[in-house]
């Protein structure tokens, strides 16, 4: 969707400025539509705590109430996925 490679979503940088958006994107839905614990998404993602993870998915949701265009990737992801699951 992001265009972006598998790689890029697991690699994790780190810098002022660096933005990944697939890569939170994935992460939070991991939890909100993978239904997967904390601690079970951060070692796919290469985190150490899984109060990591939980910086990002409440980072994601503070951008989802503020950000109507990032809220219709978010459903248009949302709905690809379960697609292609059921």
């Amino acid at each position: 969707y992001y265009e972006v490679s598998i790689e890029s979503l697991l690699a994790m940088k780190r810098g002022r400025g660096y933005q990944n958006p697939g890569r939170n994107m994935s992460i939070y839905l991991c939890q909100e539509v993978g239904g997967m614990k904390l601690s079970d998404i951060a070692p796919v993602f290469g985190l150490c705590h899984a109060n990591s993870v939980s910086y990002v998915t409440s980072r994601m949701r503070h951008e989802l109430k503020t950000n109507k265009n990032l809220r219709a990737d978010c459903k248009e992801i949302s709905l690809i996925i379960c697609d292609n699951v059921t």
